[in-house]
């Protein structure tokens, strides 16, 4: 069985477990690596992801994963043909990798084909699929790297959805924009 568990993230045909120690554990639908154990080969039992640091905070969609490490360092695998694992790469990755372009976040979460991370600072970066807005941008162009959302500042929360996004803000308000 799987040790003793802090959280754990669902996504389409898979599911991602964090266990007390930082460890992360995966199985499910595996065809364009969202397990993250290198394969493509779908897992009926859980497998440990080797080789992370330890994490502290796990998001997931339909196809792809985000993890947030104690560093503050965010990793990404899974499906990626719109940018969603936030690389610069437009392919799919069977094993986590790091976001070189993000540092000390604090909040992550993955929606329908694209992600969002607020950082220490509570700026909010975006990046993937844009058809609806949901990066923030009226421009419908997909991202495959994080861009800063230059208009909000101050954010304490977010929540990635099917086609929009959510930002909680200090003063306790929320902004919304994407899919209407």
């Amino acid at each position: 069985g799987l040790p003793a568990l802090q959280s754990v993230a669902g996504g389409g045909l898979h599911t991602l477990a964090l266990t007390r120690t930082g460890t992360v554990w995966a199985w499910g639908e595996n065809a364009l690596g969202q397990v993250g154990d290198g394969s493509t080969e779908s897992r009926l039992r859980p497998v440990q992801l080797h080789g992370l640091p330890a994490m502290r905070l796990l998001a997931s969609r339909t196809r792809h994963n985000l993890a947030l490490d104690i560093n503050g360092k965010v990793w990404s695998w899974g499906a990626g043909s719109t940018g969603e694992l936030g690389t610069g790469a437009l392919h799919s990755s069977a094993q986590p990798q790091q976001i070189a372009a993000l540092q000390d976040v604090r909040s992550i979460s993955a929606g329908d084909g694209f992600s969002l991370a607020v950082d220490a600072q509570g700026a909010l970066w975006a990046w993937g699929a844009n058809l609806n807005g949901q990066l923030g941008s009226t421009v419908a162009t997909d991202q495959s790297l994080p861009g800063l959302l230059p208009n909000l500042a101050g954010v304490l929360g977010l929540a990635a959805g099917y086609r929009h996004t959510l930002a909680l803000h200090a003063d306790g308000s929320v902004s919304s924009w994407g899919y209407n």
